[in-house]
């Protein structure tokens, strides 16, 4: 019974020696492999190895290997902060703790770029200078600021728009954005100032007029125009005081039309329009063939000039009705119709040169050569008509037409009768 026991106990110290060896074996293997994987699976395998201690020590280490390099992956603050929560005596507890002081310096860096982007002003961005001058942002704020300052300049310098005012950007912001316009800009009014000292040394209105002609907008503009119109009143005065003597509608028309950008061209129209509506009360007073005939000689193109004419062709006919006259033959109807006119057709059979006056709803002159026909067309209603021929030896002719729509003809002859 000893001898199996003692069998027995040398069997089971060989399993144990066997046991341990291998157990040794694969620890090995797994420091070599050292993963959280291989060590998670030995103690797993071998809660109680001697080696379990070792073991976890290791896991420990990889599991805070792992957090941190996950935490780095994201790299906020809020998984360092994870990172530390969970491991907050671990390896990298200490440079967890700088990257969130670097992530909440860069947070609030950044926020502030964001803030002075919505402001973008030149205090807001000096400023931001001052509180991070160590920034990534900071050459574009000092860019942004010069940009500000050459814009603000820029609007200043065309607001005085002097050569002055050009200058002194050109020396602040040699290589600004608007630095080309500038000096081009200094060119121009350099160039504009010569023109116009040349005006003022010659001070006439030729040379005003040239500086006008090259610069029509320019910054001595209004003074030239000034100057001009001075110039003028000086030589056109004495002419205006001897219209006004003359005191003619002719002397005013011609002084209108040679100075129509006078100072008195208003004036000088009015003079006309008065001495006209004179002229046409005195016609109108005299109502006679002569006055008005003499009124659309003097104003052949004046207001009353159509007046004039109705009026003299009422007062031919008037003057044939009451002198030895002869009558008219009837008109002959060639159509009809219910329109508010009516066409005649005048032909002259005669050897003379006649003139015809209608007076009536319309008032009409009307001149036909020898042996020729025109057509007219009038409106409807009554008319008395006078008619004369070229000869004076023959009598004029008088009738009466009632025009009712249509078509008319007359026909106009001469039948000479010896006794």
């Amino acid at each position: 019974m000893k001898i199996l026991n003692l069998k027995t106990t040398i069997a089971i110290l060989i399993c144990i020696l066997l046991f341990s060896c291998s157990t040794k074996k694969q620890y090995k293997t797994l420091l070599q492999t050292n993963s959280i994987e291989s060590y998670e699976g030995f103690l797993f395998k071998y809660p109680k190895s001697k080696y379990k201690n070792q073991v976890k020590e290791r896991l420990n280490v990889l599991y805070d290997e792992q957090a941190y390099v996950n935490a780095v992956k994201k790299n906020t603050i809020e998984s360092y902060k994870e990172y530390l929560f969970f491991h907050p005596k671990d390896k990298f507890a200490e440079t967890a703790e700088e990257k969130i002081s670097e992530l909440t310096k860069i947070k609030i860096e950044n926020d502030d770029w964001s803030s002075v982007l919505v402001r973008n002003n030149i205090d807001s961005f000096e400023a931001f200078i001052k509180k991070h001058p160590n920034s990534s942002y900071i050459l574009e704020a000092k860019n942004k600021i010069e940009l500000m300052k050459d814009n603000k300049a820029w609007s200043e310098t065309l607001s005085k728009n002097t050569i002055d005012s050009y200058d002194e950007y050109l020396n602040t912001f040699p290589n600004g954005k608007f630095s080309s316009t500038a000096g081009i800009r200094k060119l121009q009014l350099v160039d504009e100032k010569n023109s116009w000292d040349v005006a003022l040394i010659e001070n006439s209105i030729a040379s005003y007029t040239e500086y006008l002609e090259l610069y029509p907008n320019g910054k001595y503009s209004s003074i030239a125009k000034n100057q001009i119109e001075k110039l003028k009143d000086e030589i056109i005065l004495p002419i205006w005081e001897k219209t006004k003597k003359v005191n003619t509608y002719n002397a005013y028309e011609n002084f209108y039309y040679d100075y129509p950008e006078s100072m008195y061209s208003e004036l000088a129209l009015q003079k006309m329009e008065e001495i006209e509506d004179n002229a046409w009360k005195r016609a109108s007073l005299q109502h006679s063939l002569d006055s008005y005939k003499k009124y659309i000689t003097s104003y052949p193109y004046g207001k009353f000039v159509k007046e004039a004419e109705d009026k003299i062709i009422d007062l031919e006919i008037n003057k044939i009705f009451t002198g030895k006259h002869s009558k008219l033959p009837p008109p002959h109807q060639t159509s009809y119709g219910y329109g508010s006119t009516s066409e005649v057709v005048i032909e002259n059979a005669t050897q003379y040169i006649m003139t015809l006056y209608y007076s009536g709803p319309d008032k009409k002159k009307i001149e036909i050569q020898p042996y020729s026909k025109i057509n007219r067309i009038f409106s409807n209603g009554y008319y008395k008509v006078g008619a004369r021929v070229s000869d004076s030896s023959v009598y004029p002719f008088v009738g009466e037409r009632s025009m009712n729509g249509g078509g008319y003809s007359e026909y106009f002859y001469i039948v000479r009768t010896r006794y």
